[in-house]
């Protein structure tokens, strides 16, 4: 039986760049705000809760972990990280609740283009990217379903190097816990 960490014993590790013991802060705080979420999209019809209380909770971690100097009560961690948590949660309902769950069917209902629809300049390219980019932004669709959708079809447009770089704002121990 693994034994019971305090509050002030998660903060502190939590500021251990790199540690064991901030990685077992982040697996232990990613179980409980993980159960918090996902108890929260239950309730709703969101499509898939269990993907979204993943992004909500590993969204929620990125912010204890970025900004874990701003809390002010230390052995009131689980508190303030429960707070962020919800949050992230009601924020992504809202979300949801303001875009038609529609409409990612209406583009795949659509035939298929013909070869005279593929763009035969730059500027065409572009602007076609920038549709499927911004159709991917307003999509009902989890955060992580929308990153696996862009990796698999747009890396080869954007640059695997370019895309990487941008996305590594956290220690990868936060999204080690989705898996």
């Amino acid at each position: 039986m693994s034994r019971t960490w305090t509050d002030r014993e998660l903060y502190t590790a939590f500021g251990q760049d790199g540690s064991e013991h901030q990685r077992q802060a982040f697996e232990i705080l990613y179980q409980e705000l993980y159960a918090i979420s996902w108890f929260m999209l239950q309730t709703t019809s969101a499509p898939e809760p269990q993907a979204l209380a993943q992004d909500c909770t590993q969204e929620a971690l990125v912010k204890i972990w970025k900004y874990l100097d701003t809390c002010e009560q230390p052995d009131s961690l689980r508190h303030w990280a429960k707070t962020i948590v919800r949050n992230q949660t009601l924020n992504e309902i809202a979300r949801l609740k303001r875009k038609p769950q529609d409409s990612i069917d209406r583009v795949i209902d659509q035939p298929m283009l013909d070869q005279s629809a593929i763009p035969s300049t730059a500027f065409e390219q572009q602007e076609k990217q920038l549709a499927i980019l911004d159709l991917l932004a307003t999509a009902p669709i989890s955060d992580r379903s929308r990153y696996v959708i862009l990796a698999k079809y747009l890396l080869d447009i954007i640059g695997n190097k370019e895309f990487t770089r941008e996305r590594t704002i956290c220690p990868p121990e936060v999204g080690a816990y989705s898996r």
